[in-house]
């Protein structure tokens, strides 16, 4: 499952993945993250996928990186903080930030939710 909500104080997206998580549910989430839901052009998503259990190999991370460049294009600049708590989560995150060349996006991977939303707020 996954459930997002927009924190207004902060001015960052927040994103829970739980459970058991298709490439299929990822891609349409990610059609929902538009300039016109979250009111910013500099978009800023803190995504905790540290409960979650993909169900997808390797060999669908493309269809992840394409969407990837369809958020760049609706946004300005667009900042990812992921954490992940599985060896899995972060070797498809670290494929994925490797592949990306985009020069309006950024992610980074942690463990820490508290680390993560540092960087997001201070880009430290």
């Amino acid at each position: 499952m996954i459930t997002d909500n927009f924190n207004e104080e902060t001015g960052i997206a927040e994103a829970l993945l739980t459970g058991e998580i298709t490439m299929t549910e990822i891609l349409g989430w990610f059609t929902t993250l538009t300039p016109e839901r979250f009111k910013v052009q500099d978009f800023k998503l803190l995504s905790d996928a540290s409960g979650v259990d993909y169900k997808f190999g390797i060999d669908q991370l493309d269809q992840s990186y394409q969407a990837i460049g369809d958020l760049c294009r609706r946004f300005i600049r667009v900042r990812i903080a992921v954490v992940h708590s599985h060896a899995r989560g972060t070797a498809y995150s670290e494929i994925v930030v490797n592949k990306s060349d985009f020069t309006n996006y950024t992610q980074k991977i942690f463990s820490e939710r508290d680390s993560a939303m540092d960087w997001l707020m201070n880009g430290n």
